[in-house]
């Protein structure tokens, strides 16, 4: 599936979900599934589609997606959504159900799952850091602290309205290729040749990590009231954890992009590297000795796509996203 072509979208979609799968173009190259009546809910249009049982876990999760920062609820229906895409991978993730994860050379099985935690970023805490997925392991006592990006990474774009608490740390980050011009207080940021033209990566990921990291140090919202579904059973964990591992997942398979985009997603990941190493020299606050920083992006791919892993999905999720080496329900 590339998702330029509308023809191989509609294709995969159909060969993945069977039958009268139908396809509403919203705005090139954006799709998405549709409602099988007006007053269907989209919790229901996704298990719908995907086979998945009606429980109260996924309900749960669906929950805890849609009350996001990012409103992700209308979201939630568009093809290539990273929320989607991350609440569709580890929503399984239970007791009986771990998800084994190498981080930083220790494997860890994972038996809880969170969606879009938040930590304090600047007090008042009116605008937290918002992290889409957050796993624990409670054997090892250690989480697992992930931002999903599926196809944010082919399209690049500049660094704008930057505030203080982001300032200094991105301006540590001149060899990676964010230039800070002090005179206009503006960025200016690399491009790269893609194909035949020059184009800027996406370096809003660097500074979302950057607000993600500063929460981590700070530690996650506790004010009374939260209406985030499970973020107090989350705080309890974080407390608890003995190492916090913080770091990304992407989505990188060739045969899902363009040649152009697969290339812009490979730039990512070599500014993601070198700005995540020189970030570990920065780590700081009450959490720095138990905070672990992944220099490198996790993978989809290399997570899920494994013929080893014993953590279950329902069929249609593995084939969709092209991660059918993983064991179905």
């Amino acid at each position: 599936m590339k998702f330029r072509d509308r023809d191989k979208v509609a294709k995969h979609i159909a060969m993945s979900l069977g039958c009268g799968v139908d396809i509403q173009d919203k705005s090139t190259p954006s799709y998405e599934f549709t409602k099988s009546t007006r007053n269907e809910k989209i919790n229901e249009v996704l298990c719908r589609y995907f086979d998945i049982p009606e429980t109260e876990a996924f309900k749960s999760a669906y929950d805890q997606v849609a009350s996001g920062q990012g409103n992700e609820s209308e979201n939630l229906l568009t093809i290539h959504s990273s929320a989607l895409l991350a609440l569709l991978c580890f929503y399984r993730v239970e007791a009986g159900n771990s998800l084994s994860i190498e981080c930083d050379g220790s494997l860890y099985e994972f038996d809880k799952v969170f969606f879009e935690v938040e930590n304090i970023v600047q007090v008042p805490a009116d605008r937290p850091s918002s992290i889409d997925v957050a796993l624990y392991s409670t054997k090892n006592k250690a989480m697992l602290l992930l931002e999903s990006k599926f196809t944010e990474p082919t399209n690049g774009t500049n660094l704008k309205n930057i505030g203080e608490k982001y300032l200094n740390r991105l301006k540590l980050l001149s060899e990676t290729g964010i230039r800070y011009i002090e005179e206009t207080r503006r960025f200016d940021c690399e491009k790269v040749t893609v194909g035949k033209k020059e184009r800027l990566i996406y370096y809003d990921g660097i500074k979302q990590m950057i607000a993600h990291l500063i929460g981590v140090e700070t530690g996650p919202v506790r004010l009374p009231g939260s209406n985030k579904v499970k973020q107090e059973e989350y705080v309890m964990c974080f407390d608890e954890a003995d190492n916090i591992y913080l770091g990304c997942i992407l989505f990188n398979d060739a045969d899902f992009f363009e040649g152009t985009e697969y290339e812009m997603i490979s730039s990512y990941i070599d500014l993601y590297e070198r700005s995540m190493t020189k970030l570990t020299e920065t780590i700081e606050g009450q959490n720095k000795g138990r905070l672990h920083l992944l220099t490198k992006p996790m993978t989809y791919q290399e997570v899920f796509a494994n013929k080893k892993l014993k953590y279950r999905l329902p069929e249609k999720i593995l084939k969709f996203y092209n991660i059918e080496n993983s064991p179905s329900l």
